[in-house]
């Protein structure tokens, strides 16, 4: 797993050293936390991994959608039972075709990111200030009463919430939709039909 972000950027967003050995370590602990629970919420990876390994079964039409962009390169597809290179053409984005109904290989392949994106990393910040409750929490509100004076910051609700962002966000790097393709005479009447994984 890769770290999304490090002290230094929890160190800039809130202005400040930590004040002890203590409060380090918390930070740091938010910062792994909130990078693992990314890391294992997303398809893509926020790190180059080369001939990295994965098992797939091809749909009715030879098709497997790989997922996990962006992907670089695709260098062997072998047949499970075989062990042998089988026919496949890689489409250069994340889809290989020519395979088999339902062949099962094993494909060997480059993907990931070379550095984490940047809309990444500034929502992991939210994120971890938000656990450790500084940051900006919105619009600030003072009222005095007699000699009492109490000053609160307010959430605004007026825009978008920065879990409704993070969503957003997180979206972008999740394969979220996988179509299912029909075989002949297996489904009459029905076409591609979209269905949500999450």
């Amino acid at each position: 797993m890769v770290a999304l972000l490090d002290l230094e950027d929890i160190i800039t967003a809130v202005g400040r050293e930590p004040s002890s050995p203590e409060e380090a370590a918390k930070w740091q602990f938010y910062i792994d936390t909130v990078s693992a629970f990314i890391n294992s919420y997303v398809t893509a990876s926020f790190e180059e991994i080369a001939d990295d390994i994965i098992r797939r079964r091809a749909d009715y039409y030879g098709v497997i959608d790989l997922g996990g962009d962006p992907i670089s390169a695709v260098t062997s597809v072998k047949n499970v039972k075989t062990a042998q290179e089988t026919v496949w053409d890689f489409d250069g984005m994340n889809k290989i075709r020519y395979l088999d109904p339902n062949e099962v290989v094993d494909i060997t392949y480059d993907h990931g990111y070379a550095a984490v994106p940047d809309d990444v990393r500034y929502m992991a910040v939210q994120a971890v200030l938000g656990a450790l409750d500084v940051g900006d929490t919105g619009e600030l509100v003072s009222f005095t009463v007699g000699d009492i004076s109490e000053t609160y910051s307010r959430v605004n609700d007026t825009g978008p919430t920065v879990v409704s962002l993070s969503r957003e966000v997180l979206r972008k790097y999740t394969d979220e939709q996988r179509s299912l393709r029909m075989g002949a005479g297996q489904a009459t009447g029905f076409g591609v039909s979209t269905l949500p994984t999450l």
